[in-house]
């Protein structure tokens, strides 16, 4: 039941952070915060890319459906399906190679860039300072509770 609510929990947390500001503002304020540019970089990297494979997926269905195939629990569904994963991965990273040599080419240094100032201000502090005030607390009191609940009776 704990693993459950630590779950509920994290994902809960995970959604309030994405929901609240747009990725890139998010991904700019953790750089601001001296997150790892590297890190930045994959998650918006990842982020707008995931839409660039899903439409290629989407072009491949439509293909094949042209093309008659139905999906069943046969060897030959198996093996398209496998080659359709193949080829996504192919044309993923060819894709890949062509996006990282046009940035190259126009100057990419590998610095997450945005025309949005990343500002902090005062209520941002007190919001922080009263967000990891409750955690600290609720934190302390779950392992008061966890405490408790190995005394010997």
């Amino acid at each position: 039941m704990l693993i459950l609510l630590k779950c509920i929990a994290i994902v809960s947390l995970m959604t309030v952070l994405f929901a609240a500001a747009p990725l890139h503002a998010t991904l700019k304020a953790a750089q601001a915060l001296r997150a790892p540019s590297l890190l930045v970089q994959v998650a918006l990297l990842t982020y707008r890319y995931l839409f660039v494979l899903g439409a290629e997926l989407r072009r491949l269905r439509i293909a094949l459906r042209v093309r008659g195939y139905r999906t069943r629990a046969t060897a030959h569904c198996y093996r398209t399906v496998g080659h359709l994963a193949g080829t996504l991965l192919v044309r993923g990273a060819e894709r890949a190679e062509r996006v990282g040599q046009a940035m190259r080419c126009r100057g990419f240094d590998g610095r997450f860039r945005s025309l949005d100032k990343f500002q902090t201000t005062p209520a941002d502090v007190v919001f922080f300072t009263t967000t990891i005030a409750f955690w600290a607390t609720l934190l302390l009191l779950d392992s008061e509770a966890m405490a408790l609940s190995n005394m010997p009776s």
